[in-house]
């Protein structure tokens, strides 16, 4: 694979007060012990807004929702010689693609940037066995593989940032169609600082979620520059915004977005909202009816949805989270003050809690979300 460099890209130079921060983060992450597994449970996913774990009278319909036992992948014995994992393994995408699963994930000394990052790509029939399908190495830290399959093409889209661990400098965003011998070079998607969140496909159209400004996603003072896109392409190299003339579809406070349409051809939007709004802090969930999807409605949710991840199935909307272990699960508890000390308080709070992966489930016609599993 070869390396792909972009010489005009500057780094940026955060304020040292944050510079300081992430620093006690990366600190508190070798103390502190975040518990996010999501296997082997069995439970009722009841549609309330409690946040807790205790079972609630059912008075509505509920659905039975069951977890497979983990497995293990990275590291595992069934990877090739190839790939060669370090301490961090994470970011990661999976799909399906001429019956081969297809499966990307970072490795990287520590979840923090840095210029020894690879992205690797396997494949496999069985889950078990994996076949070596290439890597990207480009000497800067890359983040969020995002596979799209589209017209019986297999294009990876990935984010490129910078090398400082204490820094969050997105550059900007590359794609790569899979061939015969490899991975094409990879080429630049158009938006700066772009960083893909989520790609999903419908049949001859596609839609991707992402965001831009996340060199402010730690800077509550300049939230303003954090922008969420939609977009849409019918050949996985042309984009173009999926609502007309509305490419950005909300702008500062959210980063981490992702979208789903239901049987009626609404779209529900959950979003993390960390650098906080008039909306407050935590996180929002959207609604656009089918026919206006031009004019969102949204409700402030107090918990924060970390790296949302919405599905449907059959007629449910599912929503895949991390979540507090707080009583109340709340990330936004500080009431008073600055936007400035509130968004800190909230920081050091959040990071100073266990968190685990969570399902929840969107209820349809509202906002609410359901019981966490």
């Amino acid at each position: 694979m070869r390396k792909f460099e972009n010489k005009k890209y500057v780094f940026s130079v955060p304020l040292l007060i944050f510079r300081f921060f992430v620093l006690l983060l990366f600190l508190n992450s070798f103390v502190f012990s975040f518990v996010m597994s999501c296997s082997g449970k069995k439970s009722s996913l009841e549609i309330s807004t409690d946040s807790k774990e205790n079972t609630v009278d059912s008075k509505e319909s509920s659905v039975e929702v069951s977890f497979s036992d983990l497995a293990v992948v990275v590291p595992s014995d069934g990877l090739p010689s190839y790939v060669k994992v370090l301490t961090s393994n994470n970011n990661l995408d999976v799909i399906v693609f001429q019956g081969r699963v297809f499966l990307a994930f970072r490795t990287a000394p520590s979840h923090f940037a840095s210029d020894k990052t690879k992205l690797y790509i396997v494949s496999s029939e069985d889950e078990k066995t994996w076949k070596y399908e290439g890597e990207f190495f480009l000497g800067r830290d890359l983040r969020e593989p995002r596979f799209l399959a589209i017209k019986d093409k297999l294009f990876i889209y990935f984010a490129v940032l910078g090398k400082d661990p204490l820094k969050f400098e997105p550059g900007f965003t590359l794609f790569s169609l899979y061939q015969n011998n490899g991975w094409s070079e990879p080429s630049s998607f158009p938006i700066p600082t772009f960083i893909p969140w989520r790609i999903k496909s419908f049949g001859d159209y596609a839609v991707m979620f992402g965001y831009a400004g996340g060199e402010s996603v730690y800077n509550p003072t300049q939230a303003e520059k954090v922008k969420v896109y939609m977009l849409k392409t019918s050949d996985g190299v042309n984009w173009e915004p999926f609502w007309k003339n509305k490419e950005v579809i909300m702008e500062g406070g959210c980063s981490e977005t992702d979208g789903e349409f239901d049987d009626n051809g609404d779209l529900y939007l959950v979003c993390r909202n960390e650098l906080g709004d008039e909306f407050g802090f935590g996180s929002k969930i959207c609604l656009a009816k089918k026919g206006n999807l031009d004019e969102l409605i949204c409700k402030a949710d107090k918990r924060k949805f970390d790296s949302p991840l919405l599905f449907k199935y059959k007629s449910y909307i599912f929503l895949i989270a991390r979540r507090n272990l707080s009583d109340n699960g709340f990330y936004d508890v500080a009431e008073e003050g600055s936007h400035f000390d509130r968004y800190l308080k909230n920081q050091i709070e959040y990071w100073n809690k266990p968190k685990r992966c969570s399902v929840w489930l969107i209820r349809k016609g509202g906002f609410d979300s359901g019981i966490p599993i």
